[in-house]
């Protein structure tokens, strides 16, 4: 998906998905051996994926949009399992590059200070993930 509240602890996914309703997209156990495409990982804490936003690569603006609304919505149950301090989350934007062509000299993004405020309240790191446009859409649209 394309946004994305990673959450990790070394705590055991039962332990922090009690703490919410939130239904997570991804669990992987501490301890956990992952084969991925850049070979074998180990992981040294568990990580849980919660969807924030399931708006496609090349809707950036509604992704951070969405991940307000999801904070908004969500801030009593995050409040919940953030109290704990062996937390550490980082929220990663996927999205397309705007760089397709020579005409495009610049790709401007912005995030609302109200978004900034509940990462800054978290302690939410913010990723970006910027990904070159491989597909058959229009670039038009992009």
């Amino acid at each position: 998906m394309p946004c994305i509240l990673w959450i990790e602890s070394p705590l055991p996914s039962a332990e922090l998905l009690e703490r919410t309703a939130l239904k997570p997209c991804k669990v992987i156990e501490k301890g956990s051996i992952v084969d991925t495409q850049a070979g074998t990982r180990s992981y040294e804490q568990t990580l849980i994926g919660l969807d924030v936003s399931l708006a496609d690569f090349t809707e950036i603006k509604q992704q951070i949009d969405d991940a307000l609304s999801f904070f908004e919505t969500n801030q009593v149950q995050l409040e919940h399992m953030f109290s704990l301090d062996t937390i550490k989350a980082r929220i990663d934007f996927g999205f397309y590059t705007t760089f397709v062509d020579q005409k495009i000299v610049v790709q401007h993004d912005s995030f609302p200070h109200q978004l900034l405020s509940y990462l800054g309240h978290f302690k939410i790191d913010l990723d970006l993930s910027q990904f070159w446009y491989g597909g058959n859409q229009d670039l038009a649209s992009i």
